[in-house]
Formats: structure tokens, sequence, C-alpha cells
């Protein structure tokens, strides 16, 4: 079992380098840092939506993971730099 989870992680840290690098290559220079500031956050909405559950439907935790980071790139590279859109 730990032998799968250290290697869920190296995946996963893989994943996050080469989106930061196609952010870098498709967004602002600012972009790469933005997705590393802000990768906590696809882990919390992971956290809080599977509470402790390996899969949803047919999409395992690697699955969801994977959407979340394209999810966050796409974010960082149209981020206009506002806090939100209230006032």
């Amino acid at each position: 079992m730990k032998m799968v989870k250290k290697t869920v992680i190296a995946v996963q840290i893989i994943l996050i380098s080469i989106l930061v690098f196609a952010c870098g290559s498709t967004g602002s220079t600012e972009t790469p840092e933005k997705v590393e500031e802000n990768m906590g956050l696809v882990y919390k909405v992971l956290g809080d939506k599977l509470k402790g559950q390996s899969a949803v439907g047919s999409y395992t935790r690697e699955d969801l993971f994977q959407v979340g980071c394209i999810g966050l790139c796409k974010a960082a590279a149209t981020d206009k730099g506002g806090r939100g859109n209230r006032g």
C-alpha cells in the first residue's frame, strides 16, 4: 500500500511539473508561479469532496486530480489579477 501511495505522489509531482511548464508556455510569466502557489486548492477540494473515497463513479482520485490541475492551469492563464468578482 505504501509503495502505491509513493508512486501516486510521484506521478502527481510529475503532472504538476508538466502543467507548470505548459502554463508557462501559454500564459504570462507569472502563470507557473500562480499554479504552484494555488496547487493546495486542488488537494483541498479533493479532500473535502471525496472524504476518503478512492473514486467517484468511473473517475479515480488521480483522474480528478488531473482535472483539477488542468482547471487550475486554465484559471491561472486567464487571471487578470483581481480578487474575485466581489467589490
